[in-house]
């Protein structure tokens, strides 16, 4: 018998050019890929602030007194990444903090602005549960977590103040979505 392979040519997921979010399904159970809404990048991620931040898998052996073993444990991995969103709009607060506009500011007495825009925030969980989607260098395969817990924090890389977005895959196994799903296809921006 001849051996075979697995794959003629080998597929490889490097770097990311982008991520995108999409609107929270109204119901996991009946919700499909093509039914995901409002896809949106999030814009410019900080170079290499991107990075693994699952469980690994892992054996444990259990020895007999001669130090064999006779069984292992397992533990499955899980799959998660962060990232630093190298932005402060209004937009983003708001979308990962539910930030809110604070109408009395300020009277110009102060050396601030009669007027000035202020957002406040932080005043609640910045805990999300949506899809999200991050694409490789080329954009041409991409990885979609279809029941990601998000979480949010600012944070200042250097003298940088932005969003450290912490992303965790929930279990989900129905007919059309599963836990982690690898894309095969180029992105298409409008």
């Amino acid at each position: 018998m001849a051996i075979g392979k697995i794959e003629a040519l080998n597929k490889h997921f490097v770097g990311q050019s982008d991520i995108i979010m999409f609107d929270k399904p109204a119901d996991y159970a009946t919700a499909k890929l093509s039914t995901l809404a409002s896809p949106e990048s999030l814009g410019h991620i900080k170079l290499d602030s991107t990075s693994f931040t699952g469980e690994a898998a892992s054996l444990e052996p259990l020895k007999n007194e001669q130090g064999k073993t006779y069984y292992n444990l397992t533990t499955e991995g899980t799959f998660g990444f962060e990232f630093f969103a190298a932005s402060t709009s209004s937009e983003m607060l708001t979308e990962f903090f539910g930030a809110e506009s604070i109408s009395d500011t300020f009277t110009g007495a102060n050396g601030i602005p009669t007027g000035a825009t202020v957002l406040g925030l932080m005043h609640k969980p910045a805990i999300l549960e949506r899809p999200i989607m991050i694409a490789n260098d080329t954009g041409d395969r991409s990885i979609i977590v279809p029941r990601a817990r998000v979480v949010a924090n600012l944070e200042m890389d250097g003298k940088e103040v932005g969003i450290r977005i912490n992303v965790s895959a929930e279990a989900i196994d129905t007919t059309n979505l599963k836990t982690v799903m690898f894309v095969e296809g180029e992105l298409a921006y409008t």
